[in-house]
């Protein structure tokens, strides 16, 4: 998970610092240039502010769009200061993804405990519903959230995937996806990791319309926002016809194969 990752520095750029402190608690003797005030770790502190700063520029404008001077700018601290709490600009992302998505880690035991109990299913009926369950599970993460910084991250990742900061993919988007692929492959064995992966992605691209298509969706829904009642609604919706459509789904031989 993000909390577990290890520091590094951002090669070949103007954003490599050397570790200075603690990063986490801001421990350690202050470095040159670094005030008594920018010290300090209260709820309010620079730390929180640089956090808060470096949230909404990652959100407006990705991760290589940001210089690290900037951030500081905007933060109200030096240079030094955002040294001081993060050992770079590298750190500092996988720290504001860690707090703009702090349930992450707990949504995926969730998932991984639905997947743990379909492959016990004792009967399709059980593993069905343990597979809506998990949609539904999905849908409630995906679309409950709405802090805008926390949602223009996430777009930021699903439509720049890797990058320097790979392990916002690899601890984030991939192991959703796995999951999946396994329930559809319970469901569905008689289909090759392929077909089962291609449908996996498929379930995903509903619940994600929601979220990253919100405004569209809103408006032919014909509503305001999407309010808890209708977040189950569309939930429970999405998931049976994911359902639905995993049980049906045919592939057709390639054009190769029927040549």
């Amino acid at each position: 998970m993000l909390e577990d990752l290890p520091p590094g520095p951002i090669s070949g750029s103007d954003d490599v610092w050397a570790p200075a402190g603690d990063a986490a608690s801001g421990g350690g003797d202050l470095p040159a240039g670094l005030t008594a005030a920018e010290g300090g770790d209260a709820p309010c502190g620079p730390r929180q502010r640089i956090l808060e700063e470096a949230s909404r520029l990652f959100a407006e404008r990705g991760f290589d769009g940001v210089p690290v001077r900037e951030i500081a700018s905007a933060a109200g601290v030096s240079h030094a200061a955002l040294n001081y709490y993060f050992h770079g600009k590298r750190e500092l992302y996988l720290s504001v993804f860690g707090t703009c998505w702090s349930h992450a880690k707990e949504v995926q035991a969730e998932g991984a405990a639905l997947v743990e109990r379909a492959r016990a299913a004792s009967s399709p009926d059980e593993l069905r519903g343990l597979f809506r369950d998990w949609v539904v599970s999905f849908f409630r993460a995906a679309n409950e959230t709405t802090d805008p910084v926390a949602q223009g991250l996430a777009a930021r990742e699903m439509t720049q995937p890797g990058g320097p900061c790979d392990e916002v993919f690899e601890g984030l988007i991939r192991p959703r996806h796995r999951q999946l692929e396994q329930l559809v492959g319970l469901v569905r064995p008689d289909l090759d990791e392929s077909a089962q992966r291609q449908l996996a992605i498929g379930v995903i691209a509903q619940v994600l319309y929601y979220r990253f298509s919100r405004p569209t969706a809103l408006r032919l829904l014909g509503v305001e926002q999407l309010d808890p009642a209708l977040v189950e609604r569309l939930a429970q919706g999405v998931a049976s016809t994911s359902l639905h459509g995993v049980l049906e789904a045919r592939f057709d031989a390639s054009p190769e194969d029927r040549s």
